[in-house]
């Protein structure tokens, strides 16, 4: 009876498993080890005594069968845990039951107990060689423990030795050649897999990163590009596509594909970071900072972030707030931030604290030139000029070609009234730096120190050399030759210099004073409009155009320059002398008076406006004396040529030939209109008129 109960329930389960009705099968089968567990007795040694001893290998076979097939019926139910223990109960009963290895096998590869899985199907495959299944599931499984050689080997038994391939192969052994870094070879077994399986975007996915590490990245684009195609929510592709954009520098559209990530996942702290690194690349720090404020506000812990952000702060000149940052992670384990606070604090002029920097950097890295470079600026900055020049020879020792440290060792040479020794940096520098651009520069600064002692042929020289080397430095070329007063060739080169750069308002504005000094007052007034609708907010272009206007007798035109020269600068001493001089012109003396009153609180070594107030008092006597006010007229007279006398010795005191010539002029004219103070100071300096 137990015998033929027990074959019913099998077929039972049998036939419940082929059907698909795991849960029932189970429950049939279960029943028979029940049956077992009641009526038999079980020995140290595995065997089983049944009633009947004839029956007891087919009974110990049908056991074992029983346990595999629930264990069987519990791996179709993903009840991997369960399955193995039956499995192994199987094994127990019956050490030969080979199926068992596979089949435990496929459950421990999904419980992730890869070493175990390997283990069972080589042993199911030491049976069976046949079992293609077997090899490609350990292959999977030697690919997550990253024995890939292992997994290649049975990748390659999968495609040489089974009539039958499944193209997903080459996809696997292309991901494990792609992490032995055989990256060739690995987009080979990706274009194989792709053609045949042109669907999976996970494919171009892998060969997109292929590409990337063979740094072929339009093709990796290309392949990310399909990736999303296939799965528009591809995160990855997208985040790793900006990437690639970034190494071609199209970082506008790496810009757009972390847009998408963040669409995609607003929480990606990740993706803020490299998109606030790639703002940073195109110069647009702003929306940096802002990047890396959420960045931080998603993982406040991200030391990295915040030295970052400080160094975006640095870039658009904010650095105090660069400064906080820094100091926020002085303890990050990035000497670099001690670095850059010295850079911040050079920036701000607070020297000292720069200096106190740069000296723990170089004390950690003693090797690094820039940082000898800047704590030279620092102590140049002190005034501290000796220990300068040994940090910028430092610099120079570490790198002999940095230009800017001979710039700034010749310039405090020059502080320190060595100018030879400063030219002969600027020599040395020429000796060791080959490249035409570089030598070029150093030109134009050994130029701009040529002018700083008004050499200015050795300046115009070595402009000329900047130009021959490529560097079209026209405008600084023009400048010194308008200093050495050559001032038509110093317009050809403004001409050339405005063919380069037609919307520098500068440029325009020199070229305009160069026609002044030439009296070309009309062209002058031309340069200065073009100045004035480039940039309209510069005094001295007012100005310059009201000089050109007043020697072109546009005296109103010149009074609208003037006034607007002193509404963009209040201090504008000379403007305000010229206006009060129109107003003389008008009769309007009081206006005028206040206007020349007002120069000298600015400046009262200005020597112009005391001749000037002069005149009004001479002018002012000459009213009193035709209503017969002799005593007023004689006081003006008195205080007219005590002003003329003050602005002739303060012109005198600033060794001004201009002023000196221009006040001399005016004494001899007002002489011819019979004004006494004017003909008692002539007579009084031994001045023929």
């Amino acid at each position: 009876m137990i015998k033929k109960e027990i074959q019913q329930l099998f077929e039972l389960g049998k036939n419940a498993f082929k059907e698909k009705r795991y849960e029932e099968a189970i429950y049939n089968l279960e029943k028979i080890i029940d049956i077992y567990n009641k009526d038999l007795v079980f020995y140290s040694d595995n065997e089983y005594i049944i009633y009947n001893e004839d029956d007891t290998d087919n009974m110990h076979a049908l056991l074992a069968n029983t346990y595999y097939n629930i264990g069987a019926s519990k791996h179709n139910l993903k009840n991997y845990n369960e399955a193995i223990e039956y499995f192994n109960k199987t094994l127990e009963l019956d050490s030969s039951f080979f199926d068992v290895y596979y089949s435990r096998g496929v459950d421990e590869y999904h419980l992730k107990f890869y070493e175990n899985a390997v283990s069972d199907f080589t042993k199911a495959l030491e049976v069976n060689p046949n079992l293609q299944n077997a090899y490609y599931i350990r292959a999977l499984c030697y690919v997550k423990i990253n024995k890939h050689k292992k997994a290649i080997e049975d990748f390659d038994t999968l495609l040489n030795s089974f009539d039958e391939i499944n193209y997903i192969y080459y996809y696997y052994r292309g991901l494990s050649k792609f992490h032995l870094n055989l990256f060739e070879e690995a987009v080979k077994d990706f274009d194989i897999a792709a053609y045949y399986l042109p669907n999976e975007g996970y494919i171009y996915y892998d060969r997109a990163l292929s590409y990337s590490k063979l740094n072929m990245f339009d093709k990796s684009i290309r392949d990310y590009t399909k990736a999303i195609e296939i799965n528009k929510n591809e995160i990855d592709a997208y985040y790793n596509r900006a990437s690639s954009y970034c190494e071609i520098e199209e970082y506008d559209n790496a810009i757009e594909d972390y847009n998408k990530v963040i669409e995609l996942n607003p929480d990606d702290d990740e993706a803020y970071y490299n998109r606030a690194l790639t703002y940073s690349k195109i110069e647009e720090y702003d929306k940096a900072i802002k990047d890396y404020d959420k960045v931080i506000e998603l993982n406040p812990d991200d030391k990295e972030a915040v030295y970052n952000r400080a160094l975006c702060k640095q870039s658009v000149n904010l650095f105090e707030e660069a400064i906080k940052d820094f100091n926020a992670i002085i303890n990050y384990d990035n000497i670099f931030v001690y670095y850059n606070l010295g850079i911040c604090y050079l920036e701000l002029e607070r020297y000292e604290e720069s200096v106190n920097n740069f000296d723990i950097f170089i004390k950690a890295n003693p090797d690094y030139a820039d940082a000898y470079f800047y704590r030279g600026t620092s102590k140049s900055g002190l005034e501290h000029y000796e220990e300068a020049i040994e940090d910028y020879n430092k610099t120079l020792e570490l790198d002999n070609i940095h230009i800017d440290a001979y710039y700034e060792r010749a310039m405090s040479k020059i502080n320190l009234n060595l100018y030879d020794e400063a030219i002969k940096d600027f020599d040395e520098a020429l000796f060791h730096i080959e490249s035409d651009s570089d030598r070029a520069y150093l030109y134009t600064l050994k130029a701009a120190l040529n002018e700083i002692s008004k050499r200015y042929d050795d300046a115009i020289e070595n402009y000329t050399n900047a130009i021959e080397l490529g560097n079209e430095c026209y405008y600084k070329r023009a400048i010194a030759k308008h200093n050495a007063v050559l001032i038509k060739d110093a317009l050809n080169d403004y001409n050339k210099a405005i063919e380069l750069e037609p919307n520098n308002y500068e440029i325009y504005f020199f070229k305009g004073n160069a026609e002044l000094d030439l009296s070309l007052y009309e062209e002058a007034i031309k340069d200065f409009d073009r100045s004035i609708e480039l940039n309209p907010n510069v005094d001295e272009v007012y100005y310059n155009r009201g000089i050109a206007n007043e020697a072109l007798k546009n005296y109103d035109e010149a009074f609208r320059d003037y006034e607007m020269t002193v509404k963009l600068n209040h201090k504008h001493d000379y403007a305000f002398n010229n206006l009060g001089s129109y107003y003389v012109r008008v009769k309007e003396y009081d206006k005028a008076l206040e206007n020349f009153y007002k120069a000298l609180e600015i400046n009262s070594e200005l020597a112009l406006p005391y001749s000037n107030i002069g005149e009004i008092k001479s002018r002012l006597a000459l009213i009193e004396k035709e209503k017969n006010n002799i005593e007023n007229y004689n006081n003006l007279n008195k205080e007219a040529l005590e002003y003329f006398n003050k602005s002739y010795q303060t012109a005198l005191k600033n060794n001004d030939e201009y002023e000196i010539n221009s006040i001399i002029d005016d004494m001899k004219e007002l002489s011819h209109e019979n004004i006494e103070p004017a003909i008692e100071f002539l007579k009084n300096n031994n001045i023929d008129y």
